[in-house]
Formats: C-alpha cells, sequence, structure tokens
C-alpha cells in the first residue's frame, strides 16, 4: 500500500491543476469544517496540518537507534481547540441526511449492538446529551429544533421528532441519532490498588469501533494491546491529563489509517450486516488496477472535554473518508500521507 501511496502522490503533483485561489485560501486552515466540504480533502485535511511531515530533516539529523525511538514514538497530539462551533460538524444537508439514515438503521435494528451504557453513567450520559443539544440549538438552530418534550431535525431527508422521554434512560442513543459523531463517556472508579482509574462506562459507536466488546474496560485496557506501545508511551500521561484538564477546554487530535473501503462502517464490525449489502473478507485492492483508485483515507476527527457537573470525560469522534484520486487538487496532502505512512512504526500501520 506504500508503494500505492507513493506513486498516487507522483500521479496528483504531476497533475494538479487545482483552483489556486481555493487552495491558498484554507492552505493553513483546518476549521472551519465547512469550508473543506466538496473539496475532496475533507479527511486528508488534517494529516497535511502537520508541518513536521513536509518540512526537510535539519541538516544535523541523526539516523541511529534513539533518533528512530523518537521518531516513532507514539504521541497523542492533544490541540486546544480554539472556537466550540468547531467541536461538531453538521455536514451539509445530502452528506448529513445519508450518514444519518445510515445511523438511524443501526440505532433502530441493532441497537445492542452500537450502544452500551452502565447504570452509573446516566448523570454522566443525561449531561452529555444536554451539552449537545445547547451546541445544536446554538450554532445550527435552522437544522434542529429543541423543546421540553422532543427534538425535531428538520434537514431534508432526514426530518424526525424524537421524543425525549423515550430516551431518559438511554441518552446516547438520541445523541447518535442527532449528529454523525460517536460518543464516548469515560468516568474515574477505584483501581483495586491504592488509586484510580479511567473507564468506559457509556457510547453510542456506528462508525468508529465495536463499543460493546470495549463497555466496561478501563483506559488501559481499551488500547492495550490493540494499539502497540500505548501502556509504555501513552497511558501515564493521557491518564494525568483526563485529572488535569480543565471544564470549558475541549482539546482535538486525529488518527488516520489507509484503507481499501469507502464505507464509513468497517467491514468487520458486528453490524456491518445491517448497513452493508456486500462485504468484503479481504481489501478490495488490485495491484493491477489504478493504485490510487483503489484506495481511500479514513480520518477520525476527536475531541476530548470534561462534563463539569458528573467530572466524566466527553469524546466525540467523527469519520471521514476520501478517496485518493480525489486529492488531484492538493498535491500538499498528498505528500503529507506519502510522508506520514514512511515514518509510521509498522505496528501502528498494521493497526
Amino acid at each position: 500500500m506504500l508503494r500505492s501511496l507513493v506513486g498516487s502522490e507522483m500521479c496528483i503533483r504531476d497533475s494538479f491543476q487545482g483552483p489556486l485561489k481555493l487552495y491558498r485560501a484554507i492552505s493553513d486552515a483546518v476549521f472551519p469544517h465547512a469550508l473543506w466540504e466538496g473539496t475532496g480533502a475533507v479527511a486528508g485535511r488534517f494529516i497535511r496540518s502537520d508541518r513536521r511531515l513536509t518540512q526537510p530533516a535539519p541538516a544535523n539529523a541523526q539516523s541511529d537507534a534513539s533518533d528512530n525511538h523518537r521518531l516513532f514514538r507514539h504521541r497523542a497530539a492533544l490541540t486546544p481547540l480554539q472556537h466550540e462551533k468547531d467541536w461538531l460538524h453538521v455536514s451539509e444537508p445530502e452528506s448529513y441526511a445519508s450518514e444519518m439514515r445510515t445511523r438511524h438503521q443501526l440505532i433502530r435494528q441493532a441497537p445492542e449492538q452500537v450502544h452500551a451504557s452502565s447504570e452509573s453513567a446516566l448523570s454522566a450520559t443525561t449531561e452529555a446529551l444536554d451539552r449537545l443539544l445547547c451546541w445544536l440549538v446554538r450554532y445550527h438552530p435552522t437544522r434542529f429544533c429543541v423543546d421540553d418534550e422532543a427534538v425535531h431535525t428538520l434537514t431534508p431527508g432526514y426530518q424526525h421528532r424524537f421524543v425525549r422521554a423515550e430516551f431518559a434512560g438511554q441518552p446516547m442513543l438520541l445523541a447518535g441519532l442527532l449528529v454523525q459523531d460517536d460518543f464516548f463517556i469515560m468516568q474515574e472508579r477505584p483501581d483495586g490498588r491504592s488509586g484510580k482509574e479511567w473507564w468506559l462506562s457509556a457510547g453510542i459507536s456506528c462508525f468508529s469501533f465495536d463499543l460493546v466488546q470495549k463497555h466496561g474496560r478501563s483506559l488501559r485496557e481499551v488500547h492495550h494491546p490493540f494499539v502497540p506501545g500505548f501502556n509504555e508511551q501513552l497511558h501515564r500521561g493521557m491518564h494525568k491529563l483526563f485529572g488535569a484538564l480543565p471544564s470549558g477546554q475541549i482539546l482535538w487530535r486525529h488518527n488516520w489509517q489507509l484503507t481499501a473501503y469507502p464505507d464509513q462502517v468497517h467491514h468487520d464490525l458486528p453490524f456491518a450486516p445491517f448497513v452493508l449489502t456486500e462485504l468484503h473478507s479481504s481489501p478490495p485492492f488490485n495491484e493491477n488496477r489504478d493504485r490510487a483508485g483503489s484506495l481511500h483515507w479514513r480520518a477520525e476527527y476527536q475531541t476530548l472535554q470534561r462534563l463539569p457537573g458528573s467530572g466524566g470525560m466527553m469524546f466525540a469522534v467523527r469519520t471521514y473518508v476520501d478517496k485518493l484520486a480525489g486529492w488531484d487538487r492538493w498535491p500538499d496532502v498528498a505528500f503529507a500521507a506519502a510522508a506520514a505512512v514512511r515514518r509510521k512504526h509498522k505496528g501502528m500501520l498494521h493497526y
């Protein structure tokens, strides 16, 4: 796949004839989200924001073992979000309606496979839903109507009236029916030794991962051994961050994955058959076909914030998928992506 991405990078560079006015206008911007709709690089915009990938190495750079350890060291790479309006992304109507119909189908037909919540999480999940509703009313008053009895989605192609009382015991289900993001709640509990640990107490996951499999696990257990090096390089720092993050501060990061699938729902997730008519046991990648046309760039835009009332941590995860062949107007996206693949540790590439 690396050869394929590098090949597409060269192809995109050689054929770049995109609108320079648009390119220059957003050359340094990741936000606002709407600026990137229809550009073909709504997922790739995040990787291009990492300037380390496009800058040449210093003349005195060393390539010994210690430098390799530094190069491949995992980092959470969390950054303060400058504007609250960028917390979530309600897409333009057609894209929003399409993705929300998929989520609606999953949540209505297989709620036990995409949703999980512990009894002790009710206060935090209720607070999280209230946080979401306030944001929707403030930033998208023409797309949502919220009153004491119901929440109305007003986008053509996805118009619903959700009675709030029906979700009183499962607030995350309602959250998942309103926006394209998945949500997760982590809370503190005694760790059985002398301190406390953060654990996954609730969530709604249509596009991210198998939530039911990870529900109830600690922060360490959610990531290890699935994320190589998490225990050694990330766990302690993340635990400290969770304890120190002040209310009102939103942090964001992103991750990425090369995939042959254009779908937002992973083909290996247990609930995929509910919404995908054709499942692949192996990626439909053909080395003899147009390589750029066979690959996609999957990115997750993740945010983290503390819920001031319950003290829980609220994660929001938005999934985007670009066709590599759609980067013809964005050569720097292709360059940054190729550099990211080259520099990624092989264990993380496999993950």
